[in-house]
């Protein structure tokens, strides 16, 4: 009673001027109804009543005429023409998007969002990104697509650590250390270039970081929120590393591709506009090439209609060899996620649906339903541009709801009504299919295999589904599956093979090792790495897909695991790397010990390298370099700077 009680108090502060405005209008009504309704019923007793009468008058039929004719089937084909305008499908390339030309449009569109909601004192900031409002971000060890924080040639191997780029020399040896190559050195300690990974392209060494200004001031604002740029340094490998462009994109790097020759990279760039003397200028997307700054002008950027506007999303091309950097933004939610292909790039967004009601009144909650907005943006040669926007039913689903499938695109969504959906789009992203999943459950998580889906849902007494995907858009069920595949983590080691981890009570975990069978859709069972942790504490949150290295062609897999020392806290120093050979899972102990390197201070890596007699085992702290057939085997330990 008492939380009903405060809701109605809450709804009545927030929409007190708009009740006042009700209360005055229905007054007003009410008063000049009942004038009117007065004044009918006197003037009804003076009333007389007048019958007046009307000339019959007799018509005759005209001949058709070659002008009649004409004026009669131009009105047919404009009334047809009408119909097919009102039914067709007509491309268009400009739905679901509103055009802004000024501040004030902008505030505009944030105010029709907002006023929406509660904004009294019981209402929490719904502006703030969510998980996203600590003073600093250590770097995740899994970068993104096509970048690594280890590369080698023939020649060297380049390690990214936070004091910048770590070079290693291969001969006949083994390795050696070679030196350090710094990134960044600013006054401020805090406030260096973070980084997030390296590639290399032709004889180009491309290392990609993110600088947040404001750092080192006393009370910083949350990381994601800051003035915050995505650096990316080419480097030539010729000789000694030599800098040779710098190329910079404003906003916090979110995802990142190497195609081909080129980096396509997504950022987010906060727009606060809750703030004091707030201009919208001061948070226009940028690029910068050598010093050279191209700033995107607001008229064209885009706003996508019905999601959040807290931010505006860049997508940037760098074509390395030509040293061309072009960008395009539109305006959006923060909470995004963004996919790329060989030539487009997909953002997807939620979509609210608000009560009609709220266009009226303030509410808490104002959204009927969640659809997605499917944001596509081309790029060709040097250039990238916004191409379209679709709107799908339903919310999508885990983090990875869209895939490119032959000729076209796949999103998986689910409604409110429980029901999951797949929608397929064409290339050109043109909506042709949707089809309804056979099972109500939601979905944890999705693989896309070899033109097939594995889908894990909620249910326990079903591990996950199986569909087949075809050319054609179609997609339908071929098997049901209880049992493996999933695990409670998900890692792909090769093409046909993956590590699925279970993690039980008393921190005990099983390594799981899934082989495709041949000419099929199914996987076997091939190893089962069991360990107890039990009293080890393994902390599972800091396993993801970079903690895992593995040779293929030695069907080696080196899994690094975290465990305390001494009954000590979890720091950087007292980690110990549990080494595993697939050919012999009877052998399961302890093979290697890394602690003294130091070796994983953030960002945490741990790569091997395989060489002809040799293991190389690298983390940001240093390498070891061990014997390809014994790994318990240390011929060579090098400490690299401390990171």
């Amino acid at each position: 009673m008492e939380n009903l009680l405060i809701s109605i108090f809450e709804f009545i502060y927030n929409n007190i001027v708009t009740f006042g405005i009700i209360v005055t209008s229905l007054t007003l009504v009410t008063i000049t109804l009942r004038l009117v309704y007065l004044e009918y019923r006197f003037n009804q007793k003076l009333s007389v009543k007048k019958i007046f009468f009307g000339e019959r008058r007799t018509f005759k039929v005209r001949r058709f005429t070659a002008r009649r004719i004409f004026a009669l089937v131009l009105a047919v084909l404009l009334i047809s023409l009408i119909l097919v305008q009102a039914y067709g499908n007509p491309i268009s390339y400009q739905t679901n998007t509103v055009s802004v030309n000024s501040q004030s449009d902008v505030e505009e569109i944030y105010e029709s969002f907002y006023e929406k909601f509660f904004s009294n004192p019981f209402d929490s900031n719904l502006e703030t990104p969510l998980d996203d409002d600590i003073a600093f971000k250590d770097v995740q060890s899994e970068t993104f697509d096509g970048l690594d924080f280890t590369v080698d040639t023939p020649r060297y191997v380049y390690v990214l650590n936070r004091v910048g780029i770590q070079t290693l020399v291969i001969d006949d040896q083994g390795a050696s250390y070679q030196g350090s190559t710094v990134l960044d050195n600013p006054a401020c300690e805090i406030e260096r270039v973070e980084p997030h990974g390296m590639t290399l392209i032709d004889d180009k060494l491309v290392v990609v970081g993110v600088k947040s200004y404001g750092q080192c001031v006393s009370s910083p604002a949350p990381y994601s929120l800051r003035d915050t740029e995505t650096i990316v340094y080419v480097y030539d490998t010729a000789g000694p590393l030599m800098l040779e462009e710098t190329y910079t994109v404003r906003g916090y790097l979110t995802d990142m591709s190497v195609q081909g020759g080129a980096l396509l990279l997504s950022t987010n760039t906060w727009v606060p506009f809750a703030t004091d003397n707030f201009d919208i200028n001061d948070y226009l997307p940028y690029v910068i090439e050598n010093n050279r700054q191209r700033e995107t002008l607001l008229q064209n950027i885009p706003y996508i209609e019905g999601s959040t506007p807290n931010a505006f999303v860049t997508l940037a091309k760098i074509d390395i060899n030509t040293t061309i950097i072009d960008s395009e933004s539109v305006l959006t939610d923060y909470q995004n996620e963004v996919y790329f292909r060989d030539d487009a790039v997909i953002v997807m967004v939620d979509r609210f649906n608000f009560n009609q009601a709220s266009d009226v009144f303030e509410f808490r909650d104002p959204i009927d339903s969640i659809d997605t907005s499917i944001i596509q943006l081309n790029h060709f040669d040097d250039d990238i541009y916004y191409f379209r926007t679709q709107v799908v039913p339903g919310e999508r689903v885990t983090n990875d709801a869209l895939f490119f499938v032959e000729e076209g695109v796949k999103v998986f969504t689910r409604t409110s009504q429980n029901t999951n959906l797949i929608h397929y789009f064409t290339d050109m992203l043109r909506y042709d299919l949707e089809r309804e999943l056979d099972f109500s459950e939601p979905i944890q998580q999705i693989v896309f295999e070899q033109n097939h889906f594995y889908i894990k849902t909620s249910a326990d007494q079903l591990n996950y589904y199986i569909y087949r995907d075809f050319a054609n858009g179609e997609t339908v069920q071929v098997a049901n599956q209880n049992e493996g595949y999933f695990g409670d983590l998900f890692f792909s080691l090769s093409s046909n093979r993956h590590l699925a981890v279970r993690v039980f009570d008393n921190n005990r975990i099983n390594y799981e090792i899934y082989d495709q069978l041949p000419d099929s859709f199914l996987y076997n069972l091939s190893y089962l790495i069991r360990e107890d942790y039990t009293d080890i504490n393994v902390d599972i949150e800091q396993l993801n897909n970079a903690s895992f290295s593995y040779v293929e062609r030695e069907s080696l897999l080196l899994i690094p695991t975290y465990r305390l020392a001494d009954n000590q806290e979890l720091v950087g120093t007292n980690r110990l790397i549990d080494i595993y050979h697939l050919t012999r899972i009877d052998n399961q102990v302890e093979t290697l010990n890394m602690r003294t390197l130091g070796a994983f201070s953030s960002p945490f890596n741990y790569r091997v390298i395989a060489l002809d007699d040799y293991l190389i085992h690298i983390t940001p702290g240093g390498f070891i370099l061990t014997d390809i057939d014994d790994v318990t085997d240390i011929t060579q330990t090098v400490f690299f700077p401390n990171p």
